[in-house]
């Protein structure tokens, strides 16, 4: 099954059958990813909440290559972002599919190396387990989903992610988001 397929549509969204794909394939070349962004908060919810443009995911440097080969033969093909560097990157499909890549080094804690950076994404944040559609995927951990979602301008997608994600896990919604 190609990403582009799924629920027969063509489409600048990214669906569910979409994301199951993708996580299917990336099984098969035994690349593990952890889903990160709206897909992520949805896959804690247990459901889609919203439209999704975009998977955000996180994989180890060494796994880039591989990924990266097999959806470049399924489309996709590296776009500029303003935020772009070699751990940050953004491949888009034709059609207007976007995978937002984040390239992780971990550290002997278990912490995801950014870039060199430091731990960016602390050994917590690998734990989440979620489902999309019924199937069990990983994910970044909620609470520091919730975490990473501050320290910027937020948008309504943000809200709704914030709001969703400390309902469920009983958590206050950060100062900024009140």
């Amino acid at each position: 099954m190609t990403l582009s397929e799924g629920d027969g549509s063509t489409s600048t969204r990214f669906f569910a059958a979409q994301v199951l794909s993708f996580l299917e394939l990336t099984d098969a070349l035994g690349v593990d990813v952890w889903l990160d962004g709206g897909w992520a908060v949805d896959a804690h919810l247990g459901h889609q909440t919203r439209e999704h443009g975009d998977i955000d995911i996180v994989l180890r440097t060494v796994d880039e290559p591989a990924l990266r080969q097999a959806v470049e033969a399924d489309g996709f093909a590296d776009v500029w972002t303003a935020d772009q560097r070699p751990c940050n990157f953004v491949m888009a499909h034709p059609d207007g599919r976007r995978i937002d890549f984040h390239l992780v080094d971990f550290d002997a804690d278990g912490n995801g190396l950014y870039d060199g950076l430091g731990p960016v994404f602390p050994a917590k944040a690998f734990t989440g387990r979620g489902a999309i559609a019924g199937r069990e995927v990983r994910c970044i951990e909620a609470l520091t989903l919730i975490d990473f979602h501050t320290g910027y301008d937020h948008d309504a997608d943000d809200v709704h992610d914030v709001t969703a994600l400390c309902a469920k896990f009983g958590q206050p919604l950060p100062k900024q988001y009140r």
